[in-house]
Formats: C-alpha cells, structure tokens, sequence
C-alpha cells in the first residue's frame, strides 16, 4: 500500500516488460509448489492421507475448470468456486476431520 503512494516507483514497475515478470511468477508459483511438496513429505502416504490429496487436489484443479457448472450462481460463489484454493480446502479439510485414522498409527502416536 506504501508503494502505490510513490508515482516514480509505480512507473518502474509499470515499465518492467512483461516477459519479466511473467518469468518472475512462473518462479513464485514453482516455489510455492515445491515448499507444498516439501510440507507433503513429512507425512506418511497411507490411503487415508492419499484420499484426501487426492480429492481436495481434484477438486481445487477440476472446480475452475467446469466454468457452465457454476453459471447460473452469483459471482460471488463463482468467485470462491472458481478460485479453486477455497473448495480444495474444505474438502481436505473435512476429509481429514470425517476419515477414520488407521488404527496403528492412532496407537503409535499416543
């Protein structure tokens, strides 16, 4: 927010060419994805946890895709269904809360 107060610096970003910064997010989002799979692998890949990958990484990919499902809604449940982060979330997330854990890693743990 400090920076769009300075013209001078929003014409230095303006003029930086967009093969620049499309080199530049392309290296944000590869980060972004490497620190995910960095997260994953301290997990055990049993069935339990490879569901809920699996399905809430369907979902958050698969649910923007399907633009005609979602055209008779509002925009702004489109705007939470098309983001895809949203409902890959909440189904990893109820996934997680719903699913049976597997019974030696529940004994294991305690």
């Amino acid at each position: 927010m400090l920076a769009g107060l300075f013209p001078k610096l929003g014409g230095v970003v303006s003029s930086i060419p967009d093969a620049v910064l499309g080199g530049a997010v392309l290296i944000m989002f590869g980060m972004i994805a490497s620190a995910g799979i960095k997260m994953l692998s301290g997990i055990e890949f049993n069935k339990r946890n490879m569901v809920i990958i699996g399905l809430s990484l369907s979902a958050a990919i698969g649910l923007p895709a399907q633009e005609e499902l979602f055209a008779t809604y509002s925009e702004n449940v489109r705007a939470i269904i098309e983001s895809g982060l949203i409902p890959g979330a909440l189904i990893a997330i109820v996934l997680n809360l719903v699913l049976p854990h597997d019974r030696g890693s529940v004994a294991e743990s305690a």
